[in-house]
């Protein structure tokens, strides 16, 4: 009994160990793309490419052109015309899988011409090369969310004029240049959460603003908004101030300069309450955004669901195929040691009864002296009539 309950015990173990293995944030990943998954129809512009990156690099046709490539599921999934692999210019979303900061050339939207959409997070990226960008002149949504970016090129966007979405969220950014932004003059929605940010310059920003609607500064460590009015920020919403260090005199002097219908304030301080700083009518002002905090995450991501679940899902059905076969596996070799384990203890019962048995009804052999005692003394009859007894 205590060795089956050491058997669960380890086996327990074991299946927590192995969920901790299969987390797909802590799989192995690697640098060189070697394979990919293709999704959607054959339209200019309308495709989704996954890029997969392998331990060493299976395929090298992903950026040449005028050559097609051939993604793993393509053969399955579409009809013959599609079997041969796909074109470069079908091509308007890609993103990434398996992949840790990915050796990407730098004529990436050269060959893909109609990339509009291009998803970079959780690639382990520590800087933005200058020249990335250098020609996607066509990209309207940029995802460099969940990296480790510290810094970012002056002109690392400079020619990505049409972009109009931008996430930055979950970076490691403590300051950011003025006018790294600068040439983005269509840009609608920029996320800048969770980063390390002190100070936040508006001259960051192109000079016309009147297209952005949406800046996002949630949990950083902002003590300032230097250049922020209501001249210069006509349609933007600033959401996430109350997860900064804004004091309360800078709330009241932010607050007067900025119509209230840009803020999204929300702070339950005591020390921000009305009278100690703010004015009078503060408490309106703290708590009429509140719900626009949970409408930002939804505007923000939402242009980046339909590309991760495709790359997402694909994941997390390997995963899953390998998880249930490892587990199948532990249980079968569990319950098999508890098989072997009572077969094993059903031969020692069988084979210990015989011998106690025999045992109890078959006397011991005799010693050879024994013997030869007993053979004399069966000789003897009769003591000799010389022989008489002592008194």
């Amino acid at each position: 009994m205590k060795i089956n309950l050491i058997w669960v015990a380890l086996a327990f173990f074991a299946a927590q160990v192995l969920a901790e293995y299969l987390d797909i944030d802590r799989l192995e990943k690697y640098p060189h793309i070697g394979a990919c998954y293709y999704y959607t129809h054959k339209n200019s512009g309308k495709c989704n490419l996954t890029l997969v990156c392998l331990e060493s690099s299976r395929q090298h046709d992903f950026f040449t052109p005028s050559v097609k490539s051939i993604c793993l599921n393509q053969a399955y999934q579409f009809n013959n015309c599609c079997k041969e692999g796909y074109e470069k210019d079908w091509i308007g979303s890609i993103s990434f899988t398996n992949c840790k900061q990915p050796e990407l050339p730098k004529n990436v939207f050269k060959v893909y011409q109609n990339i509009h959409t291009f998803n970079m997070s959780y690639l382990g990226l520590e800087t933005v090369p200058d020249d990335l960008f250098s020609d996607a002149a066509k990209l309207i949504r940029l995802d460099l969310s969940s990296n480790r970016i510290d810094t970012l090129a002056e002109k690392a966007f400079e020619k990505c004029q049409k972009l109009e979405l931008l996430n930055l969220s979950g970076n490691i950014l403590s300051e950011i240049k003025l006018g790294v932004f600068s040439s983005l003059t269509n840009l609608q929605t920029l996320d800048l959460s969770e980063n390390r940010l002190n100070t936040l310059d508006i001259n960051v920003l192109s000079m016309q603003l009147d297209q952005m609607k949406l800046l996002s500064i949630r949990n950083n460590q902002l003590q300032e908004l230097n250049g922020f009015n209501s001249t210069r920020i006509v349609n933007m919403k600033i959401v996430g101030i109350d997860s900064n260090r804004f004091n309360c005199s800078y709330l009241k002097t932010l607050i007067q300069s900025i119509n209230r219908t840009h803020l999204d304030v929300v702070s339950n301080r005591n020390e921000c309450s009305p009278g100690n700083g703010l004015p009078t009518n503060s408490g309106n002002e703290l708590t009429t955004l509140n719900p626009l905090n949970k409408k930002v995450d939804e505007t923000i991501h939402e242009n980046f669901k339909s590309q991760n679940e495709d790359s997402r899902n694909s994941t997390q059905t390997i995963l899953l195929i390998i998880n249930t076969t490892l587990l199948l596996i532990m249980t079968i070799t569990l319950i098999s040691a508890l098989v072997w384990m009572l077969i094993r203890k059903r031969s020692q019962k069988i084979d210990i009864f015989p011998q106690v048995t025999y045992r109890r009804n078959v006397q011991p052999p005799k010693s050879i002296e024994q013997n030869e005692y007993e053979e004399i003394r069966n000789n003897i009859t009769e003591p000799p009539a010389y022989l008489e007894p002592l008194a």
